[in-house]
């Protein structure tokens, strides 16, 4: 599993959504435009990439002059914290092996059962 990491305006957009689970790109605008000056096409643009990532749903709806896309949370913090951890830690163990389980074996004092855990990860992603 590779989870895309979040860019700064992508962070401080999703930090938006977590907190207010449901907005437009007007919304985000002017919450974010209390702090510092982001041109409206770039929250768009960066909705849509959120969007495209599965961090975010969106549905169409009709307003006040038209059409327009109202987004919704798709993956809790928690839940999105949890598979960056996964994936780093995932990333570590393909790229540096028994190293990685050495070192947190070592750092963490991982008792056996924990190394033995490590050890069938790093088994699996050798197989995928």
């Amino acid at each position: 599993m590779n989870i895309k990491r979040l860019g700064p305006l992508e962070r401080t957009i999703m930090e938006v959504f977590w907190e207010k689970k449901k907005a437009d790109a007007r919304e985000v605008y002017s919450e974010l435009n209390r702090e510092k000056q982001i041109a409206y096409t770039t929250i768009n643009t960066t909705l849509t990439r959120l969007h495209k990532k599965k961090l975010l749903n969106r549905k169409l709806v009709k307003g006040r002059g038209g059409y327009r896309y109202v987004y919704t949370i798709a993956k809790s913090k928690p839940k999105y914290i949890d598979q960056v951890i996964r994936s780093t830690i995932d990333d570590l163990l393909m790229r540096f092996g028994n190293r990685t389980i050495n070192y947190f074996s070592e750092s963490l004092n991982l008792d056996e059962e924990d190394v033995e855990k490590l050890r069938a990860r790093l088994k699996e992603l050798s197989h995928e």
